[in-house]
């Protein structure tokens, strides 16, 4: 992490038509750590994997309309990102893709360790033809609909296999983690405490930081979505 060059883009689907943001701070949930190599296939703990990123300078964007409720399995999801299109290329594209696919049952992302408010999607292809996030679309968006909105529903995570495309993926859902994300955007809660050594702080940046918060309080449950 100490020696890589994170930027951000954004206002087009294609990452070469506008400039590099210059990224301030990675700020990271307070309950997230790593996956351990005894964790049970399906963890009750929630697995917090995401992060919140500061800019050095407001930038003018539309804002996301965030989650408040999980999606049932059944319902159509629709991922977006810049990750590899092949398995067999190391090249990302410039232009975004897009992909839909449905929420399936957790047990289906068993593999890839899934944990209490995770979000499992299923692959629409098979070992033929492979359709799924792959490298370079971690942390994207999956969007679901509320009426004639997108809603942002899940960031993609990881994987039950290391070839993209043949299993389910687990993704972070939205929804449980939403006090915390507009805790830190409205500055209710303090944002600049040093990563513990279970989130693999600290970590000396030459120009980013990585910070923790103080813990939010979270839902018991999060109700799950009609659809």
């Amino acid at each position: 992490m100490q020696d890589k060059n994170f930027q951000l883009r954004t206002g087009a689907l294609d990452r070469t038509q506008v400039p590099a943001l210059e990224i301030a701070a990675f700020v990271i949930p307070p309950w997230w750590q790593w996956i351990p190599d005894t964790a049970e296939p399906i963890e009750t703990a929630p697995g917090a994997d995401l992060a919140l990123l500061r800019l050095a300078a407001p930038v003018r964007v539309p804002a996301a309309t965030l989650a408040s409720t999980e999606p049932r399995p059944g319902s159509t999801l629709t991922v977006v990102g810049w990750g590899r299109t092949s398995n067999g290329s190391a090249a990302t594209p410039t232009t975004a893709s897009q992909l839909t696919t449905a929420a399936l049952p957790p047990e289906r992302c068993a593999a890839a360790v899934i944990t209490r408010h995770d979000v499992c999607t299923g692959n629409p292809g098979d070992q033929e033809k492979q359709f799924g996030a792959c490298n370079g679309d971690s942390g994207g968006p999956l969007y679901g609909r509320s009426g004639d909105r997108w809603v942002l529903t899940a960031l993609v995570s990881r994987a039950s296999t290391p070839t993209c495309g043949i299993s389910p993926d687990a993704n972070t859902g939205i929804a449980y983690y939403r006090p915390w994300i507009e805790a830190v955007v409205h500055g209710t809660v303090r944002t600049d405490l040093p990563l513990t050594p279970a989130q693999g702080g600290p970590i000396p940046h030459p120009r980013i930081g990585f910070t923790t918060t103080d813990p939010v309080e979270l839902p018991d449950r999060v109700a799950q979505s009609t659809s």
